[in-house]
């Protein structure tokens, strides 16, 4: 295993070099093969990773598996809405470049806040200067991050944050304090909090909203809980006052994106891996029963927020350009494939990840935690943003596209534009107004 495990490493240590771009291609089932429909740089030499990777017997009994459910749903047409357009590409902007992976956005007053990948800012958008007002990775216990900000809300001096690593964390803004509402591991009905990821908070009522990701992985292993599309995500309901959790709805796959409606009868929650958005009453039994809100979308959704038209906006991460399928899609809808790679890159990457460990060379280790938590697969998908607005009743508005630009996670509107973030760049991209809302 150790000679395959070798030429794992210097396939890898090819992919940064080879640029030409082709689809990403997989030997299936039965002779078959497998390939995205969308070319990406360095595509032959990643597919060549994954099969090497798949080529490596392994053993996981009595270990964690990827054990996936099959998905097959096809896209809707990239036509009408849905047609390709470059308005981000031709408008954005690239602001505040010192965010590293910025997830969630806000904007109070003069202030813009992001949750990145170390921590929380908090920018004055006067002169720019910026500080982390959270900052929960200064001390960790090793040199694995202990703290993931994701999704957040804020009124007045609250900042009410999803914390990945943590859990529901409320911080101070006037005196930059915080603690824990709700922690990794606690048990509600019987299962431990996993993977917080979006919140929404009803102030008056002291009621917070907050998607558990996956009862299976955390959230660093978050791509083998998208490919197994298994319904063991939910979303929680925390009375801030009494703090209690309960299940508030479950049986979801990857529970991502949370509103409260503007009319405060409805939760909308982005099912992430299904590509859809669901509705639930607000006021029924516990677990709450959904309702689509929409279709099929051509990405999967994640934040949602509401726009300044009444309505909401939604961020598509690894959207599809053109109608096209990519290799998660093909995955999920070949799930003895998936479960062979998944378990391949668990065990692999975890020994090359170990390799890096013990001769301290961080990029050894670095290699070999993007292997073993999935994250390999994801070179295998093309940069594409994606954004849509949809009105009070789910249907489509309008869409923001870009070849150049990447994953989007949130949509962010104000009257100078829009504010798109992204955990997968090193800055936020603003669009203009004028690009998108034309005078009456």
């Amino acid at each position: 295993m150790w000679f395959q495990v070798t030429f794992v490493l210097a396939a890898a240590s090819c992919a940064a070099s080879a640029e030409r771009k082709t689809p990403v291609c997989l030997n299936a089932d039965k002779g078959s093969r497998i390939c995205s429909s969308e070319d990406i740089a360095n595509g032959a030499t990643i597919s060549e990773l994954l099969q090497s990777i798949m080529s490596i017997n392994v053993d996981r009994e009595g270990l964690r598996q990827v054990t996936s459910k099959r998905f097959v749903e096809l896209g809707p047409a990239a036509e009408g809405p849905f047609s390709p357009n470059e308005k981000i590409t031709e408008n954005a902007e690239l602001v505040f470049d010192f965010l590293s992976g910025p997830e969630s956005i806000s904007k109070v007053g003069n202030s813009f806040f992001g949750s990145a990948v170390d921590a929380v800012y908090k920018i004055d958008l006067e002169n720019q200067n910026h500080s982390k007002i959270y900052n929960a990775n200064a001390n960790c216990p090793s040199d694995e991050p202990c703290s993931r900000p994701l999704g957040m809300r804020i009124k007045e001096n609250r900042l009410l944050l999803a914390d990945a690593k943590r859990g529901l964390v409320e911080i101070d803004l006037s005196s930059g304090g915080s603690r824990v509402l709700l922690a990794i591991g606690t048990q509600i009905n019987g299962t431990a909090l996993t993977f917080p990821n979006d919140l929404d908070v009803d102030w008056d009522k002291e009621i917070v909203y907050m998607s558990d990701g996956s009862t299976k992985w955390s959230t660093d292993y978050s791509t083998l809980d998208i490919l197994e599309a298994d319904p063991n995500s939910r979303v929680i309901r925390f009375d801030i006052k009494s703090a209690t959790a309960q299940v508030f709805a479950h049986n979801l796959r990857f529970a991502n994106g949370i509103q409260i409606s503007l009319d405060k009868k409805f939760l909308l929650v982005s099912e992430f891996s299904a590509r859809q958005i669901l509705k639930y009453p607000l006021d029924g039994p516990l677990p709450a029963t959904a309702e689509p809100f929409t279709g099929l979308l051509p990405g999967n959704p994640d934040n949602i927020r509401p726009s300044l038209n009444g309505g909401y906006w939604v961020a598509l991460g690894f959207g599809r350009p053109n109608g096209s399928r990519n290799l998660m899609d093909e995955l999920q809808a070949r799930p003895d494939l998936t479960d062979k790679l998944g378990n391949a890159v668990l065990t692999v990457g975890g020994l090359v990840r170990s390799m890096g460990t013990l001769l301290k060379n961080s990029q050894i280790r670095d290699l070999g935690s993007k292997v073993q938590t999935g994250h390999i697969i994801l070179e295998g998908i093309p940069d594409y943003a994606f954004v849509v607005e949809f009105d009070v009743n789910g249907n489509i508005l309008q869409t923001l596209q870009s070849t150049k630009y990447q994953y989007a996670s949130e949509v962010l509107e104000h009257e100078d534009g829009l504010y798109i973030s992204s955990p997968r760049n090193k800055y936020v991209l603003k669009v203009p107004r004028s690009a998108f809302r034309h005078a009456s």
